[in-house]
C-alpha cells in the first residue's frame, strides 16, 4: 500500500533568511512524501464463516479487523521512514525532484485550457487526463495532518501586546524583522479593547483531477477531518460514507484506552 501527501520544508530554508525576518513570509514550501505500509489482512475474520461474521454498520468492527498493538505497528513505521526520509543526506534534491513532473503536467494543463479560451472551444478532457495516468500504480486517495491550529492561529484579535508576535509589541521576534518596534504599551489598553473571535474557520482545498484527499487539524483540542474529491470521479454519496467510517476508525483508536489499565492510549 503506497500513501502520501505534503511534507514540511519550512525547517530547511536558509535560517539567516528565516531570521530577518522570512518566517513572517506568507507561502507555501513544502513536497510531497510517499510512505509503504504492508497489506491489510483480515484480522480475526480470516477463519471465520462469511455467513457468521459479527458486523457494525455492515462491516466487520476494527478490532476484529486490525488491533490496536497493529495500528501504532503501523504508525510506527511510518514513523520510521518519515524520520529516514528526513535524514537522506540528500532529502532536498528528492524532496525538490517531486515538483519536476508536477510543474510540466501543471504547466501542460494550463497551456491545454489557454488555447480552448482562445480557440472558444472546449478544452480536450481526454488530453488532460492522460497526463494523470500512471500504468505502474493506482491512486487511491492522498492526505495530511496540518496538526494543531491552536499553536499558530490565534482566536482573538488584535493580538495582545504581550504577545511577541503583536505590532504593539516591543519584544523582538524574527517574524518582526525589519518593522520597527513601539515603546512598552500599557497592558491595561488590552483590557479595554474590542476583540474580534474566531469561532469557526475551514479550509477549502481545490481538488485536482482524479483526486480523493482527506485532511485534519486540532483545534481547541478537537480533532476535525475534511475531504476534497474529484466530483466528475467520486460520488458524493460513496465519499460520505468513507469519511464516516474514517471518524468511526479515529474515534475508536485515538479516542479511547486500549489496555486492560486504561492508561495505553494514542495521541490526539
Amino acid at each position: 500500500m503506497y500513501n502520501g501527501g505534503p511534507i514540511n520544508l519550512r525547517p530547511h530554508l536558509e535560517e539567516d533568511w528565516l531570521a530577518k525576518g522570512g518566517g513572517g513570509e506568507v507561502f507555501l514550501a513544502m513536497s510531497i512524501f510517499l510512505y509503504q505500509l504492508p497489506f491489510m489482512t483480515l484480522g480475526t475474520t480470516r477463519d471465520q464463516d462469511p455467513a457468521t461474521l459479527r458486523l457494525v454498520n455492515g462491516a466487520p468492527p476494527f478490532a476484529d479487523l486490525l488491533t490496536f498493538d497493529r495500528f501504532l505497528h503501523r504508525a510506527n513505521l511510518i514513523k520510521s521512514q518519515t524520520l529516514g526520509s528526513l535524514k537522506h543526506p540528500f532529502f532536498e534534491q528528492i524532496a525538490m525532484s517531486f515538483h519536476i513532473g508536477h510543474n510540466e503536467r501543471s504547466k501542460t494543463v494550463v497551456l491545454e485550457w489557454l488555447q480552448s479560451v482562445q480557440e472558444r472551444a472546449e478544452a480536450d478532457p481526454g488530453a488532460v487526463m492522460n497526463l494523470f495516468r500512471d500504468s505502474s500504480r493506482i491512486s487511491a486517495h492522498g492526505g495530511s495532518s496540518i496538526g494543531d491550529l491552536d499553536k499558530v492561529v490565534p482566536f482573538e484579535y488584535p493580538l495582545p501586546s504581550t504577545d511577541p508576535l503583536s505590532p504593539r509589541s516591543n519584544r523582538s521576534h524574527p517574524v518582526k524583522a525589519g518593522y520597527l518596534v513601539p515603546q512598552a504599551p500599557d497592558p491595561s489598553e488590552d483590557e479595554l479593547e474590542a476583540k474580534l473571535v474566531v469561532e469557526y474557520s475551514r479550509t477549502y482545498l481545490h481538488a485536482r483531477p482524479a483526486e480523493l484527499y482527506v485532511g485534519a487539524a486540532t483545534s481547541r483540542k478537537q480533532l476535525h477531518l475534511s475531504v476534497y474529491y474529484d466530483g466528475n470521479v467520486y460520488e458524493e454519496n460513496v465519499v460520505r460514507e468513507w469519511l464516516e467510517e474514517v471518524k468511526d476508525a479515529a474515534l475508536w483508536y485515538l479516542g479511547q484506552p486500549h489496555s486492560d489499565e486504561g492508561r495505553t492510549q494514542a495521541k490526539l
